[in-house]
């Protein structure tokens, strides 16, 4: 199994959400843009079932750090 990569993610804000998406299979997670410890992001049930490769475990977890790097970054730059 490939293990994915930060360069493999693309982070978009939009409104209350925020979206990571994993470009190699198309996957999609979203969290809420307020959350301060981002865990359980939603996934898009039919994009879940091809992972292209990759384990799905490794890109939910990595999708789940990138979106708390996300929330702390607006914290960071008030400061």
């Amino acid at each position: 199994m490939a293990d994915p990569k930060t360069d493999d993610f693309r982070l978009e804000r939009n409104g209350s959400e925020l979206t990571v998406v994993f470009t190699p299979t198309g996957a999609i997670y979203t969290f809420p843009a307020n959350q301060a410890e981002p865990n359980e992001p939603t996934a898009e049930q039919e994009q879940r079932a091809d992972t292209g490769g990759y384990a799905e475990a490794d890109v939910r977890k990595m999708a789940v750090s990138l979106a708390a790097l996300a929330h702390q970054r607006p914290a960071e730059r008030g400061a």
